[in-house]
């Protein structure tokens, strides 16, 4: 499988416009908290992968 041009400006498009609400999202965690959520929710993500 292959990323299109097309696509990647898709990904990079999403990606830019999400980050405001992701900020909105961590405002009221603590220090270190916001890493430890991306953490947790790539470790979900992947094991949910590996069942596929």
């Amino acid at each position: 499988m292959e990323i299109t041009p097309q696509g990647l400006e898709l990904f990079d498009a999403a990606h830019v416009a999400a980050e405001p609400l992701a900020e909105r999202l961590v405002a009221e965690l603590g220090p270190g908290e916001p890493e430890k959520l991306k953490d947790l929710l790539t470790r979900f993500a992947h094991r949910a992968d590996d069942k596929e």
